[in-house]
């Protein structure tokens, strides 16, 4: 199933089919989250349109989320230092803080 998505880890490939079989989750948004994930991971990277990203760094490790800001289905990818790759969480938020620019405060989103 997402074979042809190259940027998408071998080891990754179970489990999403898994989220995208038993939550009903298209093939495409999960690929599309985990390319926003990967890419929160490198400096400077912009999301795409409908997707929250966010960043965490620390010695030894990096964490890279992103959020699809329709459904609230979110892919966490986190490197650790001496590991071979990332490691994946898929799952689905209910509710999220963000900012919210036009008001100027902290804004709460609910699913």
């Amino acid at each position: 199933m997402f074979h042809h998505y190259t940027y998408i880890n071998l080891a990754h490939h179970v489990p999403l089919e898994n989220a995208a079989k038993a939550h009903m989750t298209p093939e495409s948004l999960l690929a599309s989250l985990y390319k926003a994930a990967l890419e929160a991971m490198q400096p400077h990277t912009k999301a795409p349109l409908g997707i929250l990203t966010s960043v965490l760094r620390e010695a030894t490790l990096t964490v890279g989320t992103a959020t699809d800001l329709k459904t609230g289905v979110y892919i966490q990818l986190a490197q650790v230092a001496g590991v071979e790759h990332p490691l994946l969480t898929v799952g689905q938020k209910w509710a999220m803080e963000s900012q919210n620019l036009a008001v100027g405060n902290v804004g709460t989103r609910i699913w």
